[in-house]
């Protein structure tokens, strides 16, 4: 229970079988490469002894440019073809393929044909997405000029007279139209108004041409440069004509999409398959070869590695392979990554240490000790029997009907698990959908002073767990001053405050007190003394002493952090209660009818910010005030040669 114990597993075997054990070592996701060029000190060149490393960025580049091809023709098409509905893509089996069915799958479906099939269809519709907005844009021009009922270029004809059309800026345009208007001949006429500008017809007398130029230069006149062939309302039909036709085009274009649901399958995986190639061609880079033979390296977990061999010999052709294990040297502890090695009912919370950060491979696993607590917590923020069984239902079916991805599958395991937090919780203070029980332990309304009692006497048992994991850790690695003054100091503190606040409640005996106080002050001299004979300058060991009293006051902090425990349980309990008041102030008749539809929405909404209340803040519990006494996040996750696993699963053999 932990973290699992790692080997080393290296593997020699000829050429003929390198592509066969990579894809044996992917099929079971449980071999992490490592790089073999460490191997080699600096400025020894393994070329000298025969040996080398393949470049394969080159391969790497050319598969990862598929694979974005691949991904951008799938997003392209999932705008398209329709989607089956989440509930019935949940139930939806994925399909189970070996690496070898996945490779002859693939092969028979021409995947290059495929993405050169949507892209012709894409640059389609595109090319009519684009002359269809060129067409709109010209609608608005013929909108707009479709009272003008001759051709601009007529007006050349006429020799007494200069006809023009043309613009001028709203803001402009009234005082530009009395200024041509006051000229004694002259005459403007709009012929369209819009919001950013007038449409004019301009006819002026050649003897007042000079005036009427001079108008058209203040005002910002711009004659109409009209190049079509028909007049603008006869070019408006036919234009709308046009769209008409396009729209019918990309209407057709997009139903023909519709239909390439069996594309975008194939597609999926082609994903799946090009993903797994890289893969092995990037572990490719990480072995060693030689004209004849290859060797590689990676770490699993020791319990599991005779299944690996037997497994890749079975794959491959064993008279080839030579099969080495080596235990963890000490100067490999840095670089060998972590595994939690957990029950089946720990597991689920793996997620929420590495959230915080992996710990060294030989550090320590504070999953099972939280374990507990997390439901603890979380149960009594959220308390109601009845939210804490639509919780557990709601787990139950979604892990027994759902084809879920295995973190989905493990955090709705947590879940689960945290439901019966909630209804234990529920049944404690008598609290169903917010109405009362029968029976209760508590009462959250008139024991409100003991549950936060409770509350903090939970802290102050998880608090000292945490310092205890933090003795075990400073003593393990001999540091006694870090023991005493970073764990022990202050569990022991916390130790004379439970005594005294327990005895204070319970039993009010004088020595009891006297013990409790010898524990604060007891460990507060102990600080004093271990920093003054821990520090070479024993001035600066008792101000460093002084200055660490004031962490008394972090600890305190710390304890009252735990009342949130209390504050969230009594505001979802209140919450629910008010809601029900409310409902029951309704009429007979709408509260059997309105009501059972305002009774669902309210207590869903209670039940989504109570749940996110309780899961932030137990992770803030878990993360600031137990982690934070001990944990060193300097471990790094396990990262084994794996399968993508997005569409289907695939087997071993």
């Amino acid at each position: 229970m932990g973290i699992a114990k790692m080997k080393k597993l290296t593997l020699l075997a000829e050429q003929k079988e390198k592509d066969s054990v990579l894809v044996a070592m992917q099929a079971m996701h449980n071999i992490e490469v490592i790089s073999l060029k460490e191997a080699f000190s600096e400025g020894e060149e393994p070329e000298l002894i025969g040996l080398h490393f393949e470049e394969r960025k080159e391969t790497v580049g050319q598969l990862t440019q598929t694979l974005q091809d691949i991904r951008y023709a799938i997003a392209y098409l999932d705008q398209f073809v329709p989607s089956v509905g989440m509930f019935k893509s949940l139930k939806k089996k994925r399909p189970i393929y070996s690496l070898a069915d996945l490779e002859s799958r693939v092969k028979e479906i021409d995947y290059k044909k495929l993405l050169h099939r949507v892209d012709y269809m894409e640059q389609t519709l595109t090319r009519l997405n684009e002359k269809l907005k060129e067409l709109q844009k010209k609608e608005a021009f013929f909108r707009q000029w479709q009272n003008l009922t001759f051709m601009p270029s007529d007006t050349k004809a006429f020799k007494h007279f200069e006809i023009l059309v043309g613009t001028v800026e709203t803001e402009k345009a009234q005082v530009f139209e009395a200024a041509v208007n006051d000229l004694d001949t002259a005459y403007a006429e709009d012929i369209y108004q819009s919001r950013d500008t007038w449409g004019y017809l301009l006819v002026t007398p050649v003897d007042e041409l000079e005036a009427c130029r001079e108008i058209q230069q203040i005002y910002g006149f711009q004659p109409l440069s009209y190049q079509e062939k028909g007049l603008p309302k006869d070019e408006l039909q036919a234009n709308l004509s046009e769209q008409k036709q396009i729209i019918h085009k990309i209407t057709e274009e997009k139903e023909s999409l519709k239909k390439y649901h069996e594309t975008r399958e194939h597609l999926h995986l082609a994903e799946e398959y090009f993903y797994n190639m890289r893969e092995r061609e990037k572990a490719k880079e990480l072995m060693i070869h030689s004209e004849f033979v290859f060797v590689i390296s990676g770490w699993t977990e020791a319990d599991k590695l005779p299944g690996h061999i037997e497994h890749i010999q079975a794959m491959c052709d064993n008279q080839s392979i030579a099969f080495f294990e080596t235990d963890v040297q000490e100067e490999e502890i840095d670089d060998v990554p972590t595994v939690f090695d957990n029950p089946e009912f720990v597991k689920p919370f793996e997620s929420i240490t590495a959230q915080f950060g992996m710990p060294k491979y030989n550090g320590f696993d504070p999953t099972p000790w939280y374990y507990p607590f997390h439901i603890a917590f979380f149960g009594m923020m959220s308390a109601d029997l009845g939210y804490g069984l639509l919780l557990w239902l709601a787990t139950w079916y979604a892990l027994r009907t759902f084809e879920l991805s295995k973190g989905m599958r493990l955090s709705l395991k947590m879940f689960n698990q945290l439901s019966y937090g909630t209804m234990l919780f529920g049944l404690i203070f008598g609290s169903f959908l917010g109405f009362d029980l029968p029976f209760r332990l508590l009462n959250l309304t008139d024991n409100v002073i003991l549950v936060m009692g409770i509350s903090v006497a939970l802290g102050i048992i998880h608090m000292i767990l945490g310092y205890g994991i933090k003795i075990y850790l400073a003593i393990k690695v001999k540091d006694y001053v870090s023991a005493y003054l970073d764990g022990a100091q202050w569990a022991l503190i916390l130790l004379g405050v439970a005594v005294i606040a327990i005895n204070m409640v319970f039993f009010n005996i004088a020595w009891l007190t006297t013990a409790g106080l010898v524990l604060i002050l007891g460990n507060i001299l102990g600080m004093f003394i271990v920093k003054i004979f821990s520090n070479e300058n024993k001035l600066a060991g008792v101000g460093q002493a002084a200055f660490g009293i004031m962490d008394v006051a972090s600890v305190v902090g710390d304890l009252v952090s735990y009342t949130r425990l209390t504050a969230l349980a009594v505001a979802g309990a209140n919450i629910g209660m008010a809601f029900n008041l409310i409902l029951s102030l309704l009429p007979p008749i709408a509260r059997f009818t309105i009501g059972v539809i305002l009774f669902v929405l309210l207590h869903a909404l209670n039940i989504f910010i109570t749940y996110l209340g309780a899961y932030v803040h137990t992770m803030r519990l878990q993360y600031v005030e137990f982690f934070g006494k001990f944990f060193e996040s300097d471990g790094r996750r396990f990262n084994p040669l794996k399968t993508l696993e997005k569409y289907i699963w695939t087997k071993k053999s």
